[in-house]
């Protein structure tokens, strides 16, 4: 592996794990300023603080390198554990509140595992051209 393929590797991770990260906060950011739902607020401030964000990069961590070694549909994976742990702690919502942060989690989620996906793939294409 060259130098150029190494520095490629290492952007193609910055910008899939933190520049994505960077895009889906700005998202979910602007989502909490417009809904009005004190039940959104309070779900997303029980967590514990910056776990979101650990989540995300590991998230789009294991999807980039899924993606780079070609086995994009084991990225499958990492949703499916999500989905299944959070599934958990909305269905415990049996209110109107739980809709907005079921929707809010969805929206967060495929973002950040979009941007992931698409990053990796474009990154990978590149890495075929060095």
């Amino acid at each position: 592996m060259t130098w150029l393929r190494i520095a490629a590797v290492c952007v193609i991770y910055l910008c899939s794990v933190f520049a994505a990260g960077w895009v889906v906060q700005l998202c979910c950011d602007r989502i909490l300023r417009q809904v009005d739902s004190p039940e959104l607020r309070a779900w997303v401030e029980q967590g514990i603080p910056g776990g979101g964000r650990w989540i995300g990069w590991l998230e789009r961590f294991l999807i980039t390198t899924f993606v780079l070694l070609g086995e994009p549909s084991a990225s499958a994976v990492v949703l499916a554990a999500k989905g299944i742990l959070r599934f958990a702690e909305i269905s415990g919502r049996p209110h109107e509140g739980q809709r907005v942060v079921a929707e809010y989690v969805i929206l967060g989620t495929l973002l950040s595992f979009s941007l992931a996906t698409g990053i990796s793939a474009a990154g990978r294409i590149l890495l075929g051209e060095l």
